[in-house]
């Protein structure tokens, strides 16, 4: 119990209370400095490296372009070929073989001459009457990729001519996953087969592989929002997003930070309207951030020693204000224990100053006070001492004149102190 009530005392100190408060105060502007100065830091350095990411992202749109471009390049070329198109609107049983020694024959021209020497492709063609022709070796029974039988049958129906990209086409019976430019060729109105330029995904793969970050993947996705390139090779040619709740959540920014399989990731753009491919990258926020550890480490620190000189300025702060305070009460304890000349000569801020001056005056009437009794006292004292003088005067008299009549008359009244 005496333990409390010592603590209590030491807590309702104004030195030890100010002190706190100025600790409190010092940690609370710390503390907002520090989080607000490493939050806009955090933001900036995050603001600043999407802004970077996403040039890496349109570089890989530029090579995704050119790859795409170089496939539009072959295939019209072999449209455009005049033996292709009598061979493609004439192609029968007879002249089956003459077709493939000049479809083997453009090919292997253009793999030797073409301004793009290390685009690996293939080419792919099906007659409306089932004649197929494939540039590599394939097994028995192979479909030759016939659009007939595949759900972007109707894009390249509709194309009327024009070319289709096929997103990352699964070849299983090549062991490929093809980005394919697919045509129909047409005589007039009527089809008379199709026309695919394919190339191994991994080759786009390797064209931006060296720019995958630690943690990172990256897609390269058409217009439909399919996957047609990526770092993670089991997600081809499935549709990655849904475009318009995507570019709800982007906005009018090319980046935001979002959950991937429940992990907060920061997740860039870049839309390349020319080849209609939008590359995405997902990076995993904790190895994006990880440079600002050391920035939050100094931050820290600095936090620490903001708060040590802080602990340091309240100590001698709270001492300054608090000392006069404690030295008037130091002055009032020689008042009670009996020092009435106490002067309570404080010189410090002006509150106290004009308490000091308060108590000195109060002192000085105190004094004033007590000096006036004692006057008061002695002067009653007098009197009453006078007063006596006066009774006993006249028997002193009258027993001087009187001698033996006062004797007589102190036995007789028995009035012996007056004899």
């Amino acid at each position: 119990m005496r333990q409390l009530q010592v603590l209590r005392r030491w807590w309702n100190s104004i030195r030890i209370r100010m002190m706190a408060m100025l600790l409190l105060v010092n940690i609370i502007i710390i503390a907002i400095l520090a989080a607000g100065a490493y939050t806009i830091y955090k933001d900036s350095f995050i603001r600043e490296l999407a802004g970077s990411r996403t040039d890496v992202l349109r570089q890989i749109a530029e090579r995704s372009r050119q790859f795409k471009t170089n496939l539009y390049i072959l295939s019209n070329l072999f449209e455009s070929n005049p033996g292709f198109r009598t061979y493609a609107t004439e192609l029968n049983a007879d002249n089956r073989e003459e077709f493939y020694s000049l479809m083997d024959s453009t090919t292997r021209q253009l793999q030797e001459s073409f301004i793009q020497p290390e685009l690996d492709f293939y080419v792919v063609y099906v007659s409306a009457s089932g004649i197929g022709y494939c540039s590599r070796p394939v097994p028995e029974g192979y479909d030759y990729m016939d659009p007939r039988l595949k759900v972007w049958n109707r894009r390249v129906v509709e194309a009327d001519g024009e070319i289709v990209d096929v997103g990352s086409y699964r070849d299983r019976s090549l062991g490929t996953a093809s980005f394919s430019a697919a045509r129909a060729i047409l005589d007039g109105d009527d089809i008379v087969g199709f026309l695919m330029i394919n190339a191994d995904e991994r080759q786009l793969y390797n064209m931006y592989e060296d720019v995958i970050r630690d943690g990172s993947n990256i897609y390269v996705t058409n217009d439909m929002g399919q996957i047609i390139s990526s770092s993670r090779g089991e997600l081809i040619g499935f549709n990655y997003f849904n475009r318009d709740k995507l570019q709800q959540l982007f906005g009018s920014q090319d980046y935001m930070i979002t959950l991937a399989e429940g992990e907060p990731v920061l997740f860039t753009r870049y839309v390349d309207t020319e080849s209609g491919f939008t590359i995405f990258e997902e990076a995993p926020l904790e190895k994006v951030l990880q440079p600002l550890r050391s920035i939050r480490h100094v931050v820290i620190v600095l936090a620490l020693l903001c708060l040590a000189g802080g602990i340091v300025m309240a100590w001698h702060f709270s001492r300054r204000i608090a000392a006069p305070i404690q030295t008037l009460r130091d002055d009032l304890r020689d008042v009670e224990q009996g020092n009435l000349h106490q002067t309570f000569a404080i010189s410090s801020y002006t509150e106290l100053n004009e308490l000091s001056r308060g108590m000195a005056d109060m002192m000085e009437c105190i004094r004033g006070l007590i000096e006036s009794i004692s006057k008061n006292e002695q002067q009653k004292r007098r009197i009453e001492l006078n007063w006596l003088q006066a009774q006993i005067n006249p028997h002193f008299i009258y027993n001087t004149l009187f001698p033996s009549n006062a004797w007589w008359t102190c036995i007789g009244m028995r009035m012996l102190p007056l004899c």
